[in-house]
């Protein structure tokens, strides 16, 4: 086991009571257990203190913050004590052998799902039952068990839904997912380095349009789970070379170029630039340029306005078709460029995994800029486009007015990217996908 450094704190000095109180209510929040006036050392390491340890592995390092207007360490002291100075039953039995999922779905339809944000759980749950090292329970029902060992305690709980944050019953301590925020959790699990260093940051975008700035503290000083996304070829079906030449003369003759889309497709990712590029590279360039998009285009407040359906089915070199999660690589493989086209604030820290399942299929990935694709990518990436709105357009997906239904996919769409001028955009985009066509046809 990795040596960890376990960390107790008592009492230094008397408090008035509303001071005292404070202080239990920061440390209780920060998952920090305190024993007042220990009289001997053994007692900092009975059974109740140490249960404040669970997932001590995965919990920040201690940072100081403020409190009572004075350093907390001015209040405490810090003892500190090596995990591998315990032996191994104890360790065991602190940090316990289960980890829970709580979601708002039955385990069956997240595992079977398509859609995105499911599929990515459902990537999660089978990345802990893969490693085999903790019994996993889904809503607190067993579903993988490792062999020939004893199920103890849950170490935490990985809650994410409107529904399962309201759970009374979830095992604590509870890591809930960082939208919408969970006030009752006792840490929050994030998905990418950049989310978690915005919520470090009073002045991110987090805070004036998703979290508000009356939650920075609270927030900031939350123990965290950092769970990166990622995707493995196993899970997919991998077709042949001769097999996917046959799937692609299934729908393309060997001299169209193909350009994919797959994913969301909404008001915020909406592909202006690559639209109007095909079109301009078709009609100017004499090139024969399709748009396949893999899943649902559809009027709805989570997808498109009419507006952009209209224009959308306008377009005469749209080929679309939908396809099981298993087969998602194979339909990537038969085209020239994979595209990825948040242009909100989602693209600086979101998670996305279309990027690292791209990754597996060895193209060119024409892909809006954000500080986590270019994490994803790396900065220096060559097909990499500037995307003004990125850094400008609120995240839609994660606004609590959009999530409340108090404001349309429609209103936002006026407000924040209708009257977005693209013309820079769209000449980038245009000469990188001429750039790799003239590359495949050798032109």
């Amino acid at each position: 086991m990795e040596k960890k450094e376990v960390v107790i704190y008592y009492i230094k000095r008397q408090l008035k009571k509303d001071d005292r109180n404070n202080l239990q209510h920061i440390l209780k929040n920060n998952l920090y257990k305190f024993v007042e006036n220990p009289q001997k050392t053994s007692e900092l390491y009975n059974k109740p203190v140490l249960s404040f340890l669970k997932n001590n592995t995965y919990i920040e390092r201690y940072k100081p913050i403020n409190c009572l207007n004075k350093k907390i360490d001015d209040i405490l002291v810090k003892i500190i004590k090596r995990n591998n100075e315990l032996d191994e039953d104890k360790k065991e039995d602190i940090n316990g052998n289960c980890i829970n999922f709580e979601y708002d779905f039955p385990y069956s339809q997240i595992i079977n799902s398509t859609k995105g944000d499911l599929s990515n759980e459902a990537n999660l749950v089978n990345r802990y039952i893969k490693e085999n090292k903790y019994h996993i329970y889904v809503n607190r029902i067993l579903v993988h068990e490792v062999p020939n060992k004893k199920i103890k305690k849950i170490m935490f709980s990985i809650v994410r839904g409107s529904q399962a944050i309201k759970r009374k019953d979830v095992p604590l301590p509870k890591y809930s997912y960082m939208i919408p925020y969970d006030p009752s959790c006792d840490g929050i699990y994030f998905l990418t380095k950049s989310w978690l260093e915005d919520a470090k940051n009073k002045k991110s975008m987090l805070y004036k349009y998703v979290y508000g700035t009356s939650k920075y503290k609270e927030i900031s000083n939350k123990p965290y789970l950092l769970l990166e996304q990622s995707v493995k070829k196993e899970d997919y079906n991998w077709l042949s070379e001769d097999d996917i030449l046959n799937l692609r003369r299934k729908y393309f003759s060997d001299d169209t170029f193909v350009v994919c889309f797959c994913g969301k497709l909404s008001v915020n990712t909406y592909p202006k630039s690559i639209l109007e590029a095909i079109k301009h590279l078709n009609e100017k360039n004499h090139c024969k340029i399709k748009l396949l998009i893999i899943g649902e285009i559809t009027i709805s407040n989570n997808r498109l306005i009419r507006d952009l359906y209209k224009e959308l089915l306008s377009y005469k070199f749209i080929k679309k078709i939908t396809c099981p999660k298993k087969d998602i690589l194979s339909y990537y493989r038969i085209c020239d460029i994979l595209t990825s086209t948040y242009r909100d604030y989602c693209n600086e820290i979101g998670g996305c995994n279309k990027i690292e399942e791209f990754k597996l299929c060895n193209k060119p990935i024409l892909c809006s800029r954000g500080r986590e694709r270019e994490r994803q990518l790396g900065k220096d990436y060559p097909y990499f486009y500037d995307c003004e709105t990125v850094k400008t357009v609120p995240p839609l997906d994660w606004m609590p007015e959009f999530l409340n239904k108090k404001m349309s996919n429609g209103n936002f769409y006026s407000k924040y990217l209708k009257y977005v001028n693209y013309d820079k955009e769209k000449k980038q985009v245009y000469s990188k996908i001429l750039e790799i066509y003239n590359k495949k046809f050798k032109i």
